[in-house]
């Protein structure tokens, strides 16, 4: 049995704020706290919950604990500009795809997450705002100090595989077809984050992903609408 290394805080550091950080997110958004609020403000605070509970916070103790930098997390600059290009590229063929699921009636149960009828303009901003806060703490979290950690210490294929396991694992609440989809995106945007040294890629495409799918879903869903200028 091999010893006990003090670089091990680092790794169980990864593994126990994922744990930690999702468990209490996944049961405060449950809790009447949340729920029993109007369905704009449910949402928001939802989101705004994610942000803080599995971004601000379990990155403040990594960076406490470990002595690192935000660039040992994936948030750094090095490698930027190819992050953007690849973003460019995957939204040419993820775009068009997030266009005809949007139609699907299972999509359209659960997006967008706003469920009120009118619209209006700066709802949808609120709504897209708060989508990227929120895939700021989200990835912050299973990219940035789940990954790269694990990156360090054990190198690629132990650090994609605990990585993409836990991550379908998290998207069982939102059905089968979430937590499948989420195996080879998860490989594919942690394989990008190790070939940049950044979270830029994983960050940008779920943005895209999500915003097209909820702006979409607002589109196709027969029961809402956008309320138009006086």
């Amino acid at each position: 049995m091999s010893s006990w290394q003090p670089s091990d805080i680092v790794s169980i550091l990864s593994l126990s704020s994922v744990t930690v950080s999702f468990t209490v997110y996944h049961f405060l958004v449950h809790s009447k706290i949340i729920t029993d609020r109007p369905p704009i403000n449910r949402i928001i605070m939802q989101r705004l919950s994610g942000l803080v509970l599995m971004g601000i916070i379990p990155l403040i103790i990594a960076l406490l604990v470990t002595k690192e930098g935000l660039a040992y997390f994936g948030w750094s600059v090095q490698h930027i500009g190819q992050s953007l290009r690849w973003v460019l590229v995957a939204a040419v063929v993820l775009i068009p795809l997030s266009f005809f699921n949007a139609r699907n009636p299972n999509n359209l149960r659960m997006y967008p997450q706003i469920r009120v009828a009118e619209w209006t303009f700066s709802l949808v901003l609120w709504s897209s705002l708060t989508w990227v806060l929120y895939l700021v703490g989200y990835e912050t979290l299973f990219r940035g100090i789940l990954f790269f950690p694990l990156l360090d210490h054990f190198g690629l294929i132990p650090a994609l595989a605990v990585n993409v396991a836990i991550y379908s694992i998290a998207h069982i609440p939102k059905g089968i077809g979430e937590a499948l989809g989420a195996i080879p995106f998860g490989i594919i945007v942690c394989l990008a984050a190790a070939a940049t040294g950044n979270i830029w890629f994983p960050f940008l495409v779920h943005c895209v992903l999500a915003l097209s799918n909820d702006w979409f879903s607002l589109y196709f869903n027969p029961e809402m609408h956008l309320k138009k200028a006086n």
